[in-house]
């Protein structure tokens, strides 16, 4: 090692690395000791391919059902798990991203490796040699990673990768989950400020401050900014909205979990009233309340680019945010706010007149009969809508859905122009009468696929409807009823119908009371029909 970095100092050429060549198979020592072909540091010409890398447009390939295979695989003796039919990962740019392959951990793990050799070679102060920052540069020639994971660095390493990170311009994706100091400040800054190819950047970190504002305003290359967890708050969802305002290149941004409220919703919807850019727009978990919603509402009446909104609320993720995340204390001055009626009604006002939106979650708020029916009506004449998610995620619940809105929805499901493909209402109140109504509806209805009803009051008589509807029905694919009061009668209808039926490929009906002659009868269909009936 110390020859090495005298060779830099006394600026001797030398080869930094070793000749490597990345295949999809091991490294062979073989390999290793072969001539090199390739470019003056020893890497095959054909390095840059041979880095398998997952893309954003990956995950428009995604094959999603909804249900976990070892799940629906398991027949009739049901395991208890929930299903959640209605998730549609083709959604998650974050998962594809985050999601770290063998191809990430070797290539991190080498760029960590020759790091803390550069690290090394210092004299321990809180600085860079000029022959270090050598040393990075021809790194930098010999092995530009265009995905780079920032963890926990101790401080020589840091400096030896921020660096790395300054005069990599192949980067086109950054994940960094370390403390945000003046140092990273200024690190991300610059690679902002300098990048021409930086499309991704994900920070999990203390963001409260709004010191990257100028550095997004002038960074046109961006285009995924995951700032889930980052403690934005109310400074920094303002001066997103600044940004949103003047920036052309940002068309998805996630900021769940960081409890903007409505002031910061307010700025968001601001910037976004001269945007034509942003997609997809996550604000779950964000308390944004009614006065959130009503900014948003507004915006959506004469946007034509987003197509995803979240701005549910998950009960549990809210209170169970880990500590290395954020201080214990660090929301406790923060009311929970939901979005309720008036904040549904706007939403559905603005769904009359919107024909971009495709994804709309509003799952874990306060909606009640008036409000689900308001939707209900703005659906009927709504075009574009595919997913729709309102269940509740507290026990009891806080959505109730009437008749009023089981007849409006109804009427949608009937609407030749619907594009709904997956609605969920889990835990909503529904009651057989509802659920009655909704059968109505799906008899002619053309396009829903997944339809998630389980956690409700549905008896025996809405059990009897819904199964008389998958007689004519030729769209659902995926019934959920996990979590009712069917009993055997409901059983037994469903055993009737199915062997009509020749579209839905699952039914879960377990948790419903089901005795022996339901299970019996259920147990004569299942060789007869391609639809995996769940029951236990």
């Amino acid at each position: 090692m110390s020859r090495l970095c005298a060779s830099f100092q006394l600026d001797t050429q030398m080869n930094l690395l070793p000749a490597v060549s990345w295949t999809e198979g091991e490294e062979s020592e073989e390999e290793e000791d072969s001539d090199n072909s390739g470019g003056d540091c020893g890497f095959d010409d054909c390095f840059e391919d041979d880095i398998w890398m997952r893309s954003y447009e990956d995950g428009e390939d995604f094959e999603d059902d909804g249900v976990a295979d070892s799940d629906e695989d398991s027949g009739g003796d049901g395991d208890g798990f929930e299903v959640d039919i209605c998730k549609d990962d083709s959604f998650n740019w974050r998962l594809y991203s985050e999601i770290k392959t063998r191809e990430d951990t070797t290539v991190n793990d080498f760029l960590t490796g020759i790091c803390n050799l550069i690290a090394d070679c210092g004299d321990g102060r809180n600085e860079l040699k000029d022959y270090q920052k050598k040393m990075i540069r021809t790194l930098v020639r010999c092995f530009a990673v265009f995905k780079v994971y920032v963890h926990s660095y101790s401080s020589p390493n840091i400096l030896v990768l921020c660096e790395y990170l300054k005069e990599n311009f192949a980067l086109t994706e950054l994940l960094w989950y370390r403390n945000f100091d003046e140092l990273a400040l200024g690190t991300i800054g610059h690679v902002l400020q300098t990048s021409q190819r930086l499309v991704g950047l994900h920070l999990r970190t203390d963001l409260n401050s709004t010191s990257l504002t100028p550095a997004l305003q002038s960074n046109r290359t961006l285009t995924h900014l995951n700032l889930q967890y980052a403690r934005v708050r109310i400074s920094g969802a303002k001066a997103l909205g600044e940004v949103l305002e003047s920036n052309r290149t940002l068309t998805h941004i996630n900021l769940h979990a960081n409890r903007i409220l409505h002031i910061g919703a307010e700025a968001l919807a601001k910037g976004l009233q001269s945007n034509n850019v942003l997609k997809h727009l996550d604000l779950s978990c964000n308390w944004i309340g009614d006065r959130g919603a009503v900014a948003l509402a507004h915006v959506l009446e004469s946007n034509h680019t987003l197509t995803y909104l979240d701005a549910g609320n998950y009960a549990e993720t809210m209170e169970g945010i880990p500590d290395f995340f954020r201080p214990s204390s660090d929301f406790d001055d923060v009311r929970s706010e939901y979005i309720g009626e008036s904040g549904a009604l706007a939403i559905a006002h603005a769904l009359q007149s919107n024909c971009s939106l495709t994804y709309l979650d509003l799952q874990g708020n306060n909606v009640n009969d008036s409000a689900a029916a308001a939707l209900g009506r703005a659906l009927q004449s709504n075009y574009t809508l595919t997913h729709f998610y309102l269940r509740s995620m507290l026990i009891p619940t806080k959505v109730h859905f009437g008749n009023s809105g089981a007849v409006a929805f109804a009427k949608a499901l009937q609407s030749s122009g619907t594009q709904l493909t997956r609605l969920d209402l889990r835990n909503t109140s529904i009651n057989s009468s509802v659920a009655i109504a909704l059968a109505e509806g799906l008899k002619s209805n053309h396009s829903l696929e997944r339809l998630d009803l389980s956690g409700n009051k549905i008896e025996f008589s809405g059990a009897v409807a819904l199964a008389k509807a998958l007689k004519s029905n030729r769209a659902l694919t995926h019934l959920q009823l996990h979590l009712n009061h069917i009993g055997d009668s409901g059983a037994t209808e469903f055993a009737k119908t199915l062997p009509y039926n020749d579209t839905l490929t699952f039914l879960d009906l377990r948790w419903n009371r089901i005795g022996k002659l339901g299970i019996l009868n259920l147990q004569q269909i299942n060789p007869r029909t391609s639809c995996t009936v769940k029951w236990a």
